[in-house]
């Protein structure tokens, strides 16, 4: 396998492209002839990124999907279901930067709150001291944990009010800072 990159032009906006190429081994049985030594090429063709930032609409629907997701959170931790509100308290604020960077003309690939983070720091030109970036580590957490048994302990089984509350304050910190980030911009 191998992997190629090309930036290409269409209808005058670049592309930045990927493609996985595999060849398969070759045709040889012994009850079968060779197809003078044809080895068929397959390929996954992955569009990286385009050089035309998002619309302004476009980040609007990011932070309204971001807002719809912490408005549903608080309705699971309201009515005690703790796991199902802390992971979409970490939807909401994974939407909140996706939003940003789009905005910023990035294209965000992930699902790791912190890496994203990173990411809309090193775009945006902010020292990452300045980002909150403890509470999206603490987020990155609730991406998996509460959906699937077995990727937490026995001792982790039931998330607790304590547990989700934090994930909202951690979530709250981040969209609190996207909203601020991107007025500056």
């Amino acid at each position: 396998m191998a992997v190629q990159t090309r930036v290409v032009t269409v209808r005058g906006h670049q592309f930045g492209v990927a493609a996985l190429l595999h060849n398969p081994p070759p045709l040889h049985h012994r009850d079968t002839p060779n197809l003078c030594g044809i080895i068929p090429l397959s390929f996954v063709v992955i569009v990286l990124s385009q050089d035309t930032p998002m619309s302004s609409d476009e980040f609007q629907r990011w932070m309204a999907q971001a807002n719809e997701d912490i408005n549903t959170a608080q309705i699971l931790f309201d009515s005690e279901r703790y796991g199902p509100a802390a992971f979409f308290f970490q939807q909401s604020a994974e939407k909140a930067i996706k939003a940003a960077l789009y905005r910023s003309g990035e294209r965000p690939w992930g699902h790791s709150v912190a890496s994203l983070l990173d990411q809309l720091c090193v775009t945006l030109g902010i020292k990452p001291s300045t980002a909150p970036q403890a509470e999206a580590q603490r987020l990155d957490e609730h991406y998996v944990r509460p959906r699937y048994p077995d990727a937490r302990s026995d001792a982790e089984l039931a998330y607790d009010e304590e547990t989700a509350q934090d994930a909202l304050q951690d979530a709250q910190a981040l969209l609190h800072f996207v909203q601020k980030v991107t007025a500056d911009a």
